[in-house]
């Protein structure tokens, strides 16, 4: 994976990106968005949960503990059927090693 510009505010997974910007797309497409991330703690991390917050967009995450150093990514599929011009989806995501949620942010146009 290419360098991490270090976006995690003290919680433990570093992302590549926190916001996505998709390119646009015709209404009734399936649109995948990955959120690469590594654990820049020194302990293992277990992904807690994942919830977007529409029924249009669903995610998967790793169900294992994430090590120290280790690289994984929140793989994302938004579904722009019945959707209609500027989009912004958020994706929550809590982790054991802080109460604090990290949000994701998936941004799209639709034609």
């Amino acid at each position: 994976m290419s360098s991490f510009l270090g976006i995690q505010n003290g919680k433990g997974l570093e992302f590549d990106e926190i916001l996505l910007q998709l390119d646009d797309v015709r209404s009734g497409k399936k649109v995948p968005a990955v959120f690469h991330f590594k654990n820049v703690s020194n302990v293992p991390i277990v992904i807690q949960e994942v919830k977007p917050n529409c029924g249009c967009t669903v995610a998967k995450y790793p169900k294992s503990p994430i090590k120290p150093g280790e690289e994984g990514e929140i793989k994302a599929i938004y579904d722009s059927y019945k959707q209609k011009g500027y989009n912004q989806k958020f994706i929550t995501v809590r982790t054991s090693f802080s109460s604090e949620p990290i949000v994701l942010t998936i941004r799209v146009n639709v034609d």
